[in-house]
């Protein structure tokens, strides 16, 4: 017979308006000592607009960190978090992404010039939008910063997502076109 105790919710950390709990069984088999322990994560019942993920480097973050100051500028209701702003400690970067989704209705994939040397992030995009596509969903989103889409992987290359680089170079009616179809995404208008 083994003796079971069941740990009551701890709080580990709280960051960003979640709070990561965990959840654990310590049981005695003989003199085995067996440990094990689940984490989950709570968010509070705020949706976010989209969250953003990047490569993992510097030029990509300063992109990313453009683009959401972008964003805000021709539409401050929206609602964006950057993957380093989501305070999810605690968990592999894989997990995180994966937990992101739970409070964001989009995600964001900028395709920049690092994303095709970031195996990471491209198998989250894949992984994620396999998800969604069973789903029935349309949540992954690549943002184009370039017209080249050669050089990224052919599930992410052939959505249309948004064409960032046409906002950020063009003349104002182009601009103008793409920050409309912009909103009509982030206001889930057709």
């Amino acid at each position: 017979m083994s003796n079971s105790i069941d740990l009551n919710e701890t709080p580990l950390g709280v960051s960003s308006g979640s709070k990561l709990f965990a959840y654990g069984n310590i049981v005695m088999l003989g003199s085995l000592r067996v440990t094990s322990f689940i984490f989950s994560i709570r968010f509070s019942d705020t949706t976010r607009d989209a969250v953003v993920f990047y490569a993992d480097t510097e030029p990509a973050r300063k992109d990313a960190i453009r683009f959401k100051r972008d964003v805000k500028d021709f539409m401050p209701e929206a609602t964006l978090s950057l993957e380093e702003e989501l305070g999810l400690g605690g968990l592999t970067e894989l997990d995180a992404k994966v937990e992101a989704t739970k409070t964001h209705r989009y995600i964001f994939i900028l395709m920049t010039e690092d994303l095709p040397e970031d195996p990471l992030v491209k198998f989250a995009a894949g992984m994620l939008l396999d998800h969604f596509i069973k789903k029935q969903q349309d949540r992954v989103v690549p943002i184009w910063f370039s017209a080249d889409r050669d050089r990224f992987p052919l599930y992410l290359s052939t959505l249309r997502g948004h064409n960032y680089y046409l906002m950020r170079n063009q003349a104002n009616d182009i601009r103008q076109l793409c920050i409309n179809g912009f909103k009509k995404l982030i206001n889930n208008q057709p």
